[in-house]
């Protein structure tokens, strides 16, 4: 097989120009109060305006994201994105903070006026704050989105080792603890962005690498299931309580996108020049074979052989799982399957992920985008591929996955397309 790569990236850059942006900005961004609307359904109309972090920052993001590296962009677009991300960051920076504790953490959710919702207890809503404000700076040259980045880049440190405080459900000193792939797999995205920016060298370039450089080992040598081939989302922490948890539901559990979003991550990091692992320290070629073998794995153990598609949950063991939505198909996983393969690809031109990145492609382009209103594509399918919930965002669905997607295999493809 030979992917005509050119077309690829026309065919993604296209869909996310003339159908994803439209949509989102012409019905999330709220004027009056700040912020964006997220919860959009299939007919592009607002149907709950709370306003979630997480999406938040990930919106205010991507707009500056857009801004800074879409390669066509008109000023009048580079202008308007800036606009809109200044929306977003000036919401985020004055309404969504906790101001009477001294970290000022993000709250998870806030009502439409800023008014909090729900407790800051997930570190995520500082991390994609945090990246949103590195863009905004890239493309502004604020100061004080620069500044604060950096200030929630600590914070996130500081909260690392137990990134929901004192929010958790554990019983102190008796419940098993786990550490959670999805720290790592953040971690590594959110140093990678703020050393992409470029404006962090110097002082910061050394804690950013560091920082990249535990969290790969973390994943690669810890979360790593050798027979599976797979990243396993939970593994028990050192203790005697901890002895048997690794037979629990939570022991047991697979996110297929999450490894694939991981992979794809960690081949991102190495456009750095750092130290990929410790204390093995492999060659760069020896991790992204490693990598890319997981990736092949992943594909392989969770594609779903009757209807198609990934499924969002498994358990390492064959056994039941908890999660009633564990056969269901995401826009997510689907879109991180893509890039995993895209990177896999660039990285050793095996034919195996050309393969893999034109089936997974095809299962977007036939179920997840909707032939009848346009727009975003759809968030949630189920296991035979019917739209199961009729939004184009919501709670954890936002303008983030789907635009992030269908820019970075434009440009990648478009890379491929130039060197073959």
């Amino acid at each position: 097989m030979s992917v005509n790569w050119a077309e690829v990236s026309s065919k993604h850059l296209t869909y996310l120009r003339k159908e994803v942006i439209p949509m989102w900005e012409s019905v999330s961004p709220d004027k009056e109060y700040g912020g964006y609307f997220t919860c959009i359904d299939g007919n592009h109309k607002v149907y709950d305006t709370d306003k979630f972090i997480w999406l938040q920052g990930r919106e205010a993001y991507m707009f500056a994201k857009l801004a800074n590296e879409l390669p066509d962009a008109t000023p009048e677009e580079r202008s308007r994105w800036i606009e809109l991300s200044k929306l977003g960051v000036e919401f985020l920076r004055d309404k969504c903070r906790d101001t009477t504790t001294e970290r000022k953490d993000f709250y998870f959710s806030v009502a439409r006026d800023g008014t909090p919702q729900v407790a800051p207890f997930s570190i995520f809503s500082d991390c994609f704050a945090c990246t949103a404000f590195a863009q905004y700076a890239k493309a502004t040259g604020e100061t004080w989105a620069k500044e604060l980045a950096w200030d929630r880049f600590l914070r996130i440190e500081e909260r690392r080792s137990n990134p929901v405080g004192s929010w958790g459900k554990g019983i102190a000193g008796q419940s098993r603890e786990f550490l959670p792939l999805n720290v790592s797999m953040i971690d590594v995205n959110t140093c990678v962005e703020l050393l992409s920016t470029g404006l962090f060298d110097g002082a910061g370039d050394g804690p950013l690498k560091a920082r990249i450089q535990m969290s790969v080992m973390i994943m690669l040598e810890i979360h790593f299931d050798e027979k599976l081939g797979v990243f396993r989302e939970n593994v028990p922490t050192p203790g005697e309580r901890n002895a048997n948890a690794v037979d629990t539901h939570e022991g047991r559990l697979v996110n297929p996108g999450h490894t694939l979003e991981g992979c794809w991550f960690i081949l991102d990091t190495l456009r750095f020049q750092y130290d990929p692992i410790h204390p093995n320290q492999p060659s760069q070629p020896d991790v992204v074979a490693k990598v890319c073998n997981i990736i092949k794995r992943t594909l392989q153990h969770g594609w779903d052989s009757e209807f198609g598609g990934l499924f969002y949950f498994l358990d390492a063991e064959g056994k039941p799982l908890q999660q009633l939505e564990w056969d269901q198909k995401l826009w997510w996983v689907h879109q991180e399957a893509l890039l995993a393969c895209l990177y896999a690809f660039r990285a050793t031109k095996d034919p195996f992920f050309e393969e893999w990145f034109v089936k997974i492609e095809t299962y977007i382009f036939d179920k997840f985008v909707d032939k009848k209103n346009g727009g975003d594509i759809w968030g949630y399918l189920s296991r035979e591929g019917r739209v199961l919930l009729n939004l184009k965002g919501g709670k954890w669905k936002g303008f983030f996955h789907s635009p992030r997607a269908f820019l970075l295999t434009g440009l990648v493809a478009k890379e491929l397309a130039a060197s073959s």
